[in-house]
């Protein structure tokens, strides 16, 4: 976050509102994955943002492979929310227990 804001006092996390994620639900597709479906790839292109409405996902180190127990999202948690200004994200992501996600593109959310 320190490359966000000079001073961190000025970038105050706000939750996203139920109208928020209501509006990116209504231009969203519905995906489903299973353990070990690749959610998003070290390295491409952020292309999309990921309300998980079931399931969990974790990070994992694209060098070995391994998940980071600390880095997992699950039911209400939104994939890629934090880095949503950043083109390129440096971890990759799985599916950790089934479940589904809404998928929306960041063109849309951003440029409407």
């Amino acid at each position: 976050m320190e490359t966000f804001a000079a001073d961190l006092r000025t970038m105050v996390r706000t939750p996203l509102t139920e109208a928020d994620v209501a509006a990116i639900r209504k231009i969203a597709a519905e995906q489903v994955f299973e353990p070990g479906d690749m959610v998003q790839e070290a390295g491409v292109p952020l292309a999309t943002f990921n309300d998980i409405v079931e399931g969990e996902i974790e990070a994992i180190e694209p060098a070995t492979g391994n998940g980071m127990a600390k880095r997992r999202w699950g039911r209400r948690s939104f994939l890629a929310k934090s880095i949503f200004s950043m083109a390129v994200i440096r971890s990759s992501a799985r599916g950790r227990r089934s479940g589904r996600f809404f998928c929306a593109c960041r063109a849309r959310i951003c440029c409407g």
